[in-house]
């Protein structure tokens, strides 16, 4: 009985840690998306940019005489849609970081500040190797082989347990 108590309670902190690596899991992916969503919305902002540019030139151009209304009207309609682009993408980066901010346990409109992972960063090989342990250890170590088998080895013992009420006893 001992025994198979021991086995459950590995059982139960092996499904502990499976708990919190869920929650770090979330978190790391919540981090990434809102970081994806930065990288968009700049990308949208440069964007919206150069079509302002090609607006102005355009018209500059038509009010000239040198261009047509068709490419004043392209180049207008091509602004309107980049900037509608870049209000869409700050809205996504605005869940984003609400997303992550509810993952780290903070309110949604909490300001957070987010950085950038350089590119030299992950080409390290220092870092690449440190990814490569990870991996490996998660293999062996996961949390929900470990609960499988303390489980598997709490029932082992609940046998023996179930078997041995029924010998004889020594008093």
């Amino acid at each position: 009985n001992l025994e198979s108590a021991r086995q459950l309670l590995n059982a139960a902190n092996a499904s502990q840690d499976d708990t919190l690596q869920t929650v770090f899991f979330n978190t790391a992916q919540a981090f990434y998306e809102a970081q994806a969503a930065q990288s968009l919305l700049i990308a949208n902002i440069e964007a919206e940019q150069a079509a302002e540019q090609s607006f102005k030139a355009a018209d500059a151009k038509y009010t000239v005489g040198v261009g047509t209304l068709a490419d004043k009207l392209q180049a207008q309609t091509s602004h309107a849609q980049t900037k509608l682009r870049h209000i869409q993408s700050d809205g996504d980066l605005r869940y984003a970081i609400g997303n992550l901010a509810v993952q780290m346990g903070f309110q949604p409109n909490t300001h957070l500040q987010l950085t950038g992972i350089s590119d030299e960063a992950v080409q390290d090989p220092l870092f690449q190797q440190a990814v490569e342990n990870l991996i490996k250890q998660a293999v062996r170590d996961h949390p929900k082989m470990l609960s499988a088998q303390a489980q598997l080895q709490a029932a082992r013992a609940k046998i023996k347990a179930t078997r041995a009420e029924g010998l004889p006893k020594v008093s």
